[in-house]
């Protein structure tokens, strides 16, 4: 079998690729959903959070060998020394959440972030339900009166 690259030597849409492949391989939804919101930070891709990023290959049905990656996200959390994003730490959390099952109350985590974290954990909701590609979350009428409202207020008349 291939030896796994470093973390820090992928791009990041590689590196999310792999994080993905690894929930078809072992976790389920719960921790497909976990992934999804987590590829969402920055975090992957930060040389100080490789150490927690496991690489290996795998083979698939048809017997190609996949990259896969496995993120220990309870070390991760527990390592005071890489400092987080409020938003980053809420979905690391969250993540945490889904990937063991110990719920957190969703509003501690999602009130103030904006519409964009929103609906990454609604689809990560959707995802652990085992719905995912059964279901898609759409903007609605609120959300582009607010981005007109926005971009008015910004003096960008194009998107207005």
């Amino acid at each position: 079998m291939t030896t796994a690259p470093d973390p820090r030597s992928l791009a990041t849409d590689t590196l999310h690729a792999a994080v993905m492949a690894g929930t078809r391989f072992s976790g389920g939804d719960t921790r497909r959903a976990a992934m999804h919101l987590l590829t969402f930070t920055d975090l992957l891709s930060r040389a100080d959070v490789a150490p927690y990023i496991h690489l290996r290959y795998e083979t698939d049905r048809d017997g190609l060998e996949v990259l896969v990656a496995h993120v220990d996200l309870d070390a991760l959390a527990e390592d005071k020394g890489i400092p987080l994003t409020g938003g980053d730490e809420r979905f690391l959390t969250l993540a945490r959440s889904y990937a063991s099952g110990e719920p957190v109350v969703l509003g501690d985590f999602l009130n103030t972030l904006g519409h964009a974290h929103a609906r990454r954990a609604i689809e990560a909701y959707i995802i652990s339900l085992g719905m995912e590609g059964w279901y898609q979350v759409q903007e609605g009428p609120e959300l582009a009166a607010h981005r007109r409202f926005e971009a008015t207020l910004l003096g960008n008349t194009t998107e207005a």
